[in-house]
């Protein structure tokens, strides 16, 4: 497993992975398959064969991301070989999903675990052959919550201990979030049902409640706290040690955040399920794009605008780009766009369309995101702690009270392995931290560390590399949510993120836009 390397759920899941050792599939799997983490498939899954297109009909897809790359594929796979198929992307394909050349290693610096049920993710690691490395094959490793002053809960590697350890302090609150979790199951899985069935959809709220119903909209009408405290009556204390300590390396956001995208932040609780591609997951975009055949242009786009004939026959949209390199403008015209970029990241203009674009829902905020990779020796005095010990955690994640105790905002601290690392490759790595102090670790903050509060964090360091970047949005509920559809012919992936935003999450929004734009050239 890539241990403490991701930005979705990876540490979430090393502090409940041993609670549910032992455990099938649960609803917690089912939410991370909404927000890239999980997938459990419909035991009866039709498929409707849907007729390829005849020639002619034109797409661009703007972003050459997870979301993008899969709109490509899902596009190319729906519309058969006669589709004029373009991808624009100004920067590196792939994305939000990353790697890093650090100490003569390659290390994940973007969604780096996914879990063995992602539809989705899976079938394309399978179809392309790619090498992964699972959870299963390598040993749990040690886990802890820091308050700011010391750890309140540590996590071992015994899976009755841990069970034991978190019903004492926790209560029945940790029997009634699994009961939850479980009830649920069935219903999220049913966004993979739903969309090999060829149904598509033209909001969030609608796909959301064909899943779940409406208790799935309306979570995400509540924070974390007035949810699952104020109506469901759980433990403040889980809420505010486990649930926040996987929002804040999961979102750099604590329990203000909605309860839909909670509970995705704890979607990868099942342990044993996670896996990663080996060399990157960024692998799996790549060949997506690969398998689409797209014409790809590494090109900034500056406008798409609606194009009118004047007669009844349906708009084309004139997308206006320029190659990275060249001073000189080009443009193409298509039949249908997908927009695979966040809106408020996007500085493309859009001209003609029947609805405003940019509105206070489709530009709110991204949340800032800097993960820094530190190959040193953490202070164990730091953490409250006179030695390592032999249970040092391997993974520490934060409470809310952190950024004020030590005066900034670190989120969490995670050992790194090298993302070409195999299963047993992977086990020299996992050395107690006593035994062998100098490692890499990536931090997650909310701003760049300075020199002095490393110096705080680490007895020695050496190389220290800053990624710096808008992982995901800034969740702050009563969602409201930016349509998928914002032209007769234009299709926006990333509207799915204010639900919750995750690798997997993307490719399920990427189908859905594929859908759409499926139907919509199938009407021409």
């Amino acid at each position: 497993m890539r241990i403490a390397s991701h930005i979705k759920s990876g540490q979430a899941t090393l502090m409940w992975r041993q609670w549910k050792k032992t455990r099938r599939a649960t609803f917690a799997g089912c939410v991370a398959t909404i927000a890239g983490a999980k997938y459990v498939s419909c035991k009866k899954e039709s498929k409707v064969r849907l007729k390829p297109l005849s020639g002619g009909r034109s797409v661009a897809v703007i972003g050459a991301g997870v979301g993008g790359c899969s709109s490509a594929y899902f596009l190319r796979r729906l519309c058969g070989d006669g589709l004029d198929l373009h991808v624009f992307e100004k920067a590196v394909v792939g994305g939000r999903t990353d790697v890093i050349e650090f100490d003569g290693h390659k290390y994940e610096s973007g969604g780096a675990v996914m879990h063995s049920s992602n539809k989705y993710l899976a079938d394309f690691a399978e179809q392309f052959g790619l090498p992964t490395l699972q959870a299963k094959d390598v040993p749990s490793t040690p886990g802890a919550v820091f308050n700011g002053k010391k750890f309140i809960l540590t996590l071992g590697t015994c899976g009755i201990c841990t069970d034991l350890k978190l019903l004492f302090r926790y209560g029945l609150s940790t029997v009634l979030f699994q009961l939850y979790l479980r009830s649920e199951l069935k219903q999220f899985s049913t966004v993979y049902q739903l969309q090999s069935n060829g149904e598509a959809f033209s909001s969030v709220p609608e796909l959301l409640s064909a899943m779940g119903g409406e208790e799935f909209v309306q979570q995400t009408q509540f924070t974390a706290q007035d949810y699952f405290v104020g109506k469901l009556g759980w433990s403040q204390k889980m809420i505010n040690e486990i649930f926040v300590a996987g929002l804040r390396v999961n979102y750099g956001q604590d329990s203000t955040v909605d309860a839909f995208t909670t509970m995705v932040s704890m979607a990868g609780a099942e342990s044993g399920s996670l896996w990663n591609v080996v060399g990157g997951n960024k692998q799996i975009p790549e060949r997506a794009l690969q398998w689409s055949k797209a014409t790809f242009h590494h090109s900034e786009v500056l406008n798409i605008t609606r194009v009118d004939k004047g007669d009844s026959s349906p708009p084309k949209y004139r997308v206006s780009y320029q190659d990275v390199g060249s001073s000189s403008a080009k443009s193409e015209e298509f039949d249908a766009v997908i927009f695979a970029n966040p809106l408020p990241l996007s500085h493309v203009s859009f001209t003609g369309f029947l609805e405003p674009v940019y509105t206070p829902i489709s530009t709110s905020p991204y949340h800032r995101t800097v993960a820094t990779f530190v190959k040193g020796e953490l202070n164990p005095a730091f953490f409250g702690l006179d030695s390592y010990g032999k249970d040092f955690p391997f993974d520490i994640m934060t409470t809310a009270a952190v950024p004020e105790e030590i005066s900034f905002p670190l989120c969490s601290i995670g050992l790194q392995i090298p993302s070409e690392a195999t299963a047993e490759m992977v086990k020299q790595y996992l050395t107690p931290v006593n035994e062998k102090p100098e490692r890499v670790w990536k931090l997650f903050s909310t701003r760049p560390l300075t020199h002095e509060e490393l110096d705080r964090l680490f007895l020695k360091r050496g190389e220290v590399v800053a990624v710096d970047w808008r992982a995901y949005p800034q969740y702050s509920p009563p969602e409201q949510f930016p349509k998928f559809v914002l032209d007769d012919g234009v299709f926006y992936v990333n509207a799915i993120e204010l639900a919750a935003s995750a690798m997997e999450m993307s490719a399920v929004g990427a189908m859905n836009c594929s859908l759409l734009t499926w139907k919509h050239l199938s009407q021409l």
